[in-house]
């Protein structure tokens, strides 16, 4: 990451959760190439390096985004506020998939609130290709949103109705019926998290849960301390803290119960691994950009493999810490009054 020196603060950017002033002067500032060489550095994939460079340089109008953080509520977030658009997905998609099963999943089933429901109407936020919904077992009435077309496909022929949106008039008719509504790692994604929230709301009927999970603000800073891989917008704009998110929630009439941690595992040091040879892939003469520079998936992977196994060494310092979880949950139900706080952005 190139070195900057602080940015004054500036009394014109507020906060998007408390809508507070900024007062705390910015001290991580990530170019479009940064970015573009994160996601994707060209010797890996040169093609999709320039349509990285080309999508994420008309988001960033000055070339750098800010992070930003709220000394008022604790939340961060990228300044230009603008989470990853459809065309930043379609990039990013291409190189990434859904994974079969998540910690999310695990702690959502067992959390006390959820437990209460034995059935009923639920509704998958992301829902990816339905893991968790068909995991809910067949006392549910499934429904499912998802922007990707494809992905959509693949929900219907699992006979789990797919939305694009929480516009969609088919599920607009369902307002006010839902029992549990679920976001798994969504809400870093998305600016306008505030009219999400609220559709959310109007969705659950009363007595109705929202379970979210979200990564863990400190964590992303932890990360990229721990492995050189940084947090880079527009894919995740929002560094939510436990406090940040009861207090959005609050604000549109959700009230939140105490946050439960992932808790650590081994699976988060192979992950600290991988991350650590994604940063060392930034850099064009390291050992990992030369195996990126490998066609064959065949022959790349092992050696991939072999690059982590090296990077180990550098990361023993910071022993049980790489088993660390990285994300946080909250369940939230509607406030008695059933009316949202202020959510203006004025």
């Amino acid at each position: 990451m190139r070195s900057f020196e602080p940015v004054s603060p500036n009394a014109d950017v507020r906060c998007p959760v408390c809508h507070a002033a900024c007062h705390t002067p910015v001290r991580t500032i990530y170019t479009v190439e940064r970015a573009a060489l994160h996601y994707c550095p060209p010797w890996r994939d040169r093609d999709r390096h320039q349509q990285f460079l080309d999508c994420i340089g008309k988001m960033w109008p000055e070339g750098v985004v800010r992070i930003r953080v709220c000394d008022s509520c604790g939340f961060s977030f990228g300044d230009p506020f603008l989470g990853g658009n459809e065309e930043f997905y379609r990039i990013l998609h291409g190189q990434m998939g859904y994974p079969p099963w998540r910690w999310d999943y695990d702690v959502a089933l067992a959390h006390p609130l959820v437990k209460t429901l034995n059935n009923g109407r639920a509704l998958d936020i992301g829902a990816g290709s339905g893991n968790f919904l068909e995991k809910l077992g067949s006392g549910w009435e499934k429904h499912s949103v998802e922007s990707s077309e494809v992905t959509r496909g693949v929900l219907a022929k699992k006979g789990i109705p797919a939305h694009a949106s929480l516009d969609d008039p088919e599920l607009l008719k369902l307002r006010g019926t839902f029992d549990l509504i679920t976001m798994f790692q969504v809400l870093e994604h998305v600016a306008e998290f505030y009219p999400l929230l609220d559709n959310v709301r109007k969705l659950l009927k009363p007595g109705g849960i929202l379970f979210i999970t979200v990564p863990d603000g400190d964590a992303m800073v932890e990360q990229e301390r721990i492995t050189g891989c940084p947090d880079v917008p527009p894919n995740h704009i929002n560094r939510w803290s436990p406090e940040s998110l009861a207090l959005a929630l609050e604000k549109t009439g959700l009230r939140a119960t105490a946050p439960t941690y992932e808790p650590p595992a081994w699976s988060k040091v192979s992950q600290h691994l991988y991350l650590t040879v994604i940063a060392d892939a930034a850099s064009p003469t390291s050992l990992a950009a030369q195996i990126y520079r490998i066609r064959q998936k065949s022959i790349r992977a092992p050696l991939l493999r072999i690059a982590g196994a090296i990077a180990a060494f550098r990361l023993v310092k910071y022993g049980s810490r790489l088993r660390n979880g990285g994300a946080f949950a909250l369940a939230a139900t509607a406030t008695p009054e059933g009316k949202p706080g202020a959510i203006s952005t004025q």
